[in-house]
């Protein structure tokens, strides 16, 4: 596979690059000059794999790799994921029954497997490490059934990213469902179509625009950014970010009423990003009444939460 950047469609670039080069020369991060998109064929054959094998098909076709289920298995260890299935129509993905780690653990020890560097993987080697996940979690709780809407807590963009990109490819992703602090700049990006550009801003920004909007909108970003003025979308883009996604505010304070609510109503603990998930949920839910099949993904286990 070649890769072009966020800011350039011409120049292309190896998947070696991309795998072991956080930017590009020109500054951007690393893109797929032609993303995959699977038949509905293929994407059944790839989803009814295990979750092991399902990862390394993803992988492999990012970055030219030999891998097979046993090598994610050695690299992740096995009960990879658990699926929770609660009440209104809230689907679970556990990824911390692994005594080897949670996400980011497993992430970091993909990343370990596939470029041998022992590291925390970044630019889109992050990103393509969580698509592969995304779709090996799909495979593993059944997702397959019929459109889910997928919830994410935005502490930085990578996963809210690869949600957009593992949806382009096939995957049966409806609305994504973000929750975000008081500080983030993504809530007005979204809702009102426009953000100081000056100000400090969430990783993997320039991979999120790009995604979702094009390089235009990098373009427009980078401008006022080099200004530090702010960064004004079109009516145009902001209809398309808002019809694709929805973000909320939900503050650190909520996280004890949503982990104390969900706890008496379905006896289940949640770990802080995944209470700020749901806690978006219940706001999605309640502002439009859609009551859309919900995937969840719990990264770590509740007792490893530094408050």
């Amino acid at each position: 596979m070649l890769y072009t950047t966020t800011r350039n469609a011409i120049d292309t670039y190896t998947a070696h690059r991309a795998l072991y080069e956080e930017y590009a020369p020109d500054g951007g991060i690393y893109v797929p000059f032609h993303l995959p998109v699977f038949t509905s064929a293929e994407l059944s054959d790839i989803l009814n794999q295990s979750f092991e094998d399902t990862v390394a098909q993803v992988l492999n076709l990012f970055f030219g790799l030999r891998l097979n289920g046993m090598d994610i298995r050695n690299a992740v260890g096995t009960n990879s994921v658990a699926e929770i299935t609660l009440g209104q129509k809230v689907t679970i993905a556990e990824m911390w029954h692994n005594p080897l780690g949670d996400w980011q653990s497993v992430c970091k020890r993909l990343y370990d497997l596939t470029a041998n560097k022992n590291c925390v993987p970044v630019g889109w080697s992050r990103i393509a490490m969580e698509i592969a996940l995304l779709f090996g979690v799909y495979s593993a709780v059944g997702c397959t059934r019929s459109s889910f809407d997928v919830a994410v807590a935005a502490d930085d963009l990578s996963e809210m990213t690869a949600v957009l990109f593992a949806k382009e490819m096939g995957l049966p992703v409806g609305l994504t469902v973000c929750a975000c602090d008081e500080k983030s700049a993504l809530w007005d990006l979204v809702n009102k179509g426009d953000f100081s550009a000056g100000a400090s801003q969430p990783h993997y920004l320039e991979t999120f625009l790009y995604k979702s909007l094009g390089r235009l909108a990098v373009l427009q970003y980078l401008d006022a950014a080099n200004n530090k003025a702010v960064c004004h979308l079109t009516e145009e883009q902001t209809e398309l970010l808002s019809s694709s996604m929805f973000v909320a505010v939900v503050s650190a304070n909520r996280v004890d009423t949503v982990t104390s609510s969900m706890y008496n109503t379905n006896r289940y603990t949640m770990d802080a990003k995944t209470a700020l998930s749901y806690g978006a949920l219940q706001d999605y839910r309640a502002n439009t009444g859609n009551n859309k099949n919900t995937l969840l993904i719990a990264k770590q286990h509740p007792l490893r939460i530094k408050e």
